[in-house]
C-alpha cells in the first residue's frame, strides 16, 4: 500500500513537471500568410497592394518565398532575407516595375496558430517601395496586417 502511494506521488510530480515545461515551449517561428497595409492607400494605382509570404525551416535556417500582388499582376520575390526579427525582399521586374520591402516583425511564434480564425492582426511594420524604370514612384511606411492561410 505504501509503495503504491509513493508511485502515485512520483507520477503526479512527473506529470506536473512535464506540463509546466511544455507550457513554456514556444511555437516555431512561422509568419506565413498574406499581408495588407493597415490603412487604406490613397494612390489609385496601389489601392489593392498586398504581399504573400511563405516561410519554412530547412536545416535550421529560415527559407522564404512569395510575391507582391497589385491590380492583377504578381511580382515574385527575386531575393528575400528573413529572420525572426526582420524581413527584406526585392521582387522580379515586370515591364520595368519592381518592389522592395524592409521591415520588422512585431510578433513571435506561429502567427496563424496564435491569431487564427481569419481575423487580421498587425504583425509587421516596414517600408514598401515601388520602383519603375529605376525611379521610386510610390512608398508606404506603415504596419501591415497578417491574415493566416489566405
Amino acid at each position: 500500500m505504501k509503495q503504491r502511494r509513493i508511485v502515485s506521488v512520483v507520477l503526479l510530480i512527473l506529470c506536473i513537471a512535464y506540463s509546466s515545461s511544455a507550457a513554456g515551449v514556444r511555437a516555431p517561428f512561422d509568419p506565413s500568410g498574406d499581408y495588407h497595409p493597415s490603412r487604406p492607400i490613397t494612390s489609385e494605382s496601389e489601392r489593392s497592394i498586398q504581399f504573400d509570404l511563405q516561410v519554412r525551416r530547412k536545416k535550421q535556417k529560415l527559407v522564404a518565398w512569395g510575391h507582391v500582388a497589385n491590380v492583377g499582376t504578381w511580382y515574385k520575390f527575386a531575393s528575400v532575407f528573413v529572420t525572426e526579427k526582420e524581413l527584406r525582399f526585392r521582387t522580379r521586374r515586370i515591364k520595368g516595375v519592381h518592389y522592395t520591402f524592409e521591415g520588422r516583425f512585431l510578433r513571435e511564434g506561429n502567427f496563424s496558430e496564435q491569431y487564427g480564425g481569419g481575423a487580421g492582426t498587425v504583425a509587421l511594420e516596414g517600408k514598401l517601395v515601388k520602383i519603375v524604370n529605376g525611379e521610386k514612384v510610390f512608398e508606404i511606411n506603415m504596419p501591415f496586417v497578417h491574415f493566416p492561410g489566405c
